[in-house]
């Protein structure tokens, strides 16, 4: 599952590295980019392999898919800038994401579906404020290819989580 995530990122170390300063800002938001989007595999992958909500398991597929399908256009975003997450730093990510879960254990649907969405907020937040930019045609046109599944899976994961509360509350 960790090599799975970490192969994803570790592509990214092979974009060009370009030297000019005027694109110091864009090489900012693709390494947050770079991060978010690490973040969310690795919460997808820790799900995949530990939850047993069929509802979840089916949603976590698709957002892998929607992973897989975007990182080529993502790594050709990417060229010609520096994108350095090191090893360390995933295992910094993917350290955190774990231990957070561990220590959610009673409750580790809702958390995922909580953290998951915040993910998705944080990261639905830097496309637009990107689009609202339009500093670089590359970036602004990815951002229009990636957040109409992102405002789904947000939709998505804000209704499996309301339905979750409520069957949590009719048990009482």
């Amino acid at each position: 599952m960790r090599v799975v995530a970490f192969s994803l990122v570790f592509i990214l170390g092979a974009c060009e590295v370009r030297r000019d300063n005027t694109k110091a800002g864009e090489s900012d938001v693709l390494q947050e980019l770079v991060l978010l989007r690490t973040e969310g595999l690795i919460m997808t992958e820790y799900m995949l392999s530990n939850a047993d909500n069929k509802e979840i398991l089916t949603v976590c597929k698709r957002v892998k898919k929607y992973y897989t399908l975007t990182h080529p256009d993502f790594l050709r975003l990417c060229t010609g800038y520096s994108m350095e997450l090191k090893e360390s730093d995933f295992t910094l990510l993917w350290n955190d994401v774990h231990q957070r879960f561990i220590a959610a254990r009673d409750s580790v649907d809702c958390f995922y579906l909580d953290c998951y969405q915040e993910n998705i907020r944080s990261t639905i937040a830097l496309y637009e404020n990107l689009i609202r930019r339009q500093e670089s045609e590359g970036i602004s046109y990815f951002s229009f290819v990636a957040l109409p599944d992102l405002y789904n899976q947000y939709d998505e994961f804000a209704a499996m989580r309301a339905g979750i509360a409520l069957s949590t509350k009719a048990s009482f």
